[in-house]
Order: C-alpha cells, then sequence, then structure tokens
C-alpha cells in the first residue's frame, strides 16, 4: 500500500517559483521527478512529453488555482510526484479561465490504472479543503508546505 507521503518528499517541494509559463512550470516539475527517478533511459524529457501529451487531451486543473498534470511510463515501478507553489499565478488554458498557482506533478506506473485513479481521487480530495488551499497560499517556507501537503493524505491509503 502507499501513501501520499511515499510519493512525495520535501526535496520535491518548492515554493515562490518565479516561472511564467505552463510549459516552464512543467519543465520545472519534470526535473525535479527526472532527477529522484534515476532511471536509465528515463530523463526529464521524457516525463515533460507525458504531461505536455496528457494536458492536450484536456487541462488537469482540478479546482481553481491548482492542477495536478500527471502520466504513466512504463520504466516507473512506484508512483513519485512533485510540488510547486508559484510567486505569481500562471494562464493554463483551462475552461474556467482561473490562473494556477499551485501544480502537484505526479508520474506513475504504466500498468497500474487503479492505483493512478486512486492517487488523483485522492489528490483531489485533498485540494478540496479551501482552508488548506489558504495555508498553503500563504506559505513560504517548503517544510510546511510539505506538512501541509501530507497532513491532508494522513489517512488515506492508496491500494
Amino acid at each position: 500500500m502507499t501513501k501520499i507521503q511515499d510519493i512525495l518528499s520535501p526535496h520535491r517541494v518548492l515554493v515562490d517559483c518565479h516561472i511564467s509559463s505552463k510549459k516552464r512550470a512543467l519543465e520545472l516539475l519534470s526535473k525535479m521527478i527526472a532527477e529522484d527517478l534515476n532511471l536509465e533511459g528515463v530523463t526529464h524529457q521524457d516525463i515533460l512529453h507525458g504531461f505536455l501529451a496528457r494536458e492536450r487531451l484536456g487541462s488537469t486543473v482540478i479546482t481553481k488555482g491548482i492542477a495536478v498534470p500527471h502520466t504513466r511510463l512504463a520504466q516507473v515501478e512506484r508512483p513519485i510526484g512533485a510540488f510547486i507553489k508559484l510567486h505569481e499565478p500562471i494562464a493554463f488554458d483551462n475552461h474556467d479561465e482561473h490562473n494556477v498557482s499551485m501544480l502537484f506533478g505526479l508520474v506513475m506506473p504504466e500498468n497500474n490504472k487503479q492505483e493512478h485513479i486512486s492517487v488523483l481521487s485522492c489528490l483531489a480530495e485533498c485540494f478540496q479543503c479551501q482552508t488548506r488551499i489558504a495555508q498553503l497560499n500563504d506559505t513560504h517556507g517548503i517544510e510546511e508546505a510539505y506538512r501541509l501537503l501530507t497532513l491532508c493524505q494522513a489517512d488515506v491509503v492508496i491500494e
């Protein structure tokens, strides 16, 4: 069983990032994840390509101001994520016309669709808490952002 705490670590959390475009945000998430994956044959470009391909299918904005770009890769054996909070919101090509200020990038194993859906569902539930979103918006510390992100998942177990 996997917990969100197993997917995210403090060194894959950044706050107050000065990024001005969706593509740059996705590139940063891709690089953060690729560094920790350290899989031969998987580069940040592979992850970025997966994120962009998924975004072409439809925006991954799950609630006002928050996007969860995600992809699946055959070489990945466990889910891995990264979180960035932007200094200023950016346009994200979403239908509700709200800009995005937080992104949780997720790379999942290609062969486990149920786990993929479960993780996305848990993240969506986490980001429904308006108090938590306000706290994340107000924080300027990586450790505090990590604590807030993992706190909402403390009792959620993904099978």
